[in-house]
């Protein structure tokens, strides 16, 4: 069976590509999902983020679970979305970022350690929430409507949510 896919950007000729890796969790807890919440912008996201070099997706998504939620992956299930996004690099605009993020399910502990966050995920003010779908779909589109600077992962989770959601018959 093949992982369905969702492409995000437009492909502009320039002079190199800059490209990432990142991996995220789909995981339910008591029937809700778990979720990153930002103070700054009241968006969602899912846990996860960039592998680093010489990590496998296992690897880096239970670094990533630990750091963000304090939460260890009890078990790593299917690649159920990838996403790919493009666009011009905010480093040197001549050159195209290309990110693909791979979205798993996945079941993690119950037990939570506190949170190692990095710089960037402290000043966003990430914490760890369980939501229904419905409530992280429709903050997240409030979100997009407001006027003003958002998070640029809005769009893309956005997008994960419904169509995940589809996927599994909750919309």
């Amino acid at each position: 069976m093949t992982t369905p896919s969702i492409h995000l950007g437009v492909r502009a000729d320039t002079e190199g590509v800059i490209r990432r890796l990142a991996v995220k969790a789909v995981a339910e807890i008591d029937g809700r999902l778990l979720m990153l919440r930002s103070a700054t912008g009241g968006d969602y996201k899912f846990p996860g983020g960039g592998a680093e070099a010489g990590e496998d997706d296992a690897t880096a998504l239970a670094r990533e679970l630990d750091e963000e939620c304090g939460r260890d992956v009890v078990r790593l299930g299917p690649l159920v979305l990838r996403v790919l996004e493009e666009h011009p690099a905010r480093e040197d605009p001549r050159r195209r970022f290309e990110m693909e993020s791979r979205y798993y399910d996945c079941d993690v502990s119950g037990v939570r350690r506190s949170p190692v966050l990095s710089e960037n995920e402290h000043r966003e003010g990430l914490h760890e929430v369980l939501v229904t779908w419905r409530e992280a779909i429709e903050t997240n589109r409030a979100v997009l409507e407001r006027d003003g600077d958002r998070p640029p992962w809005v769009d893309r989770e956005l997008l994960v949510l419904e169509f995940l959601a589809r996927e599994r018959g909750l919309s």
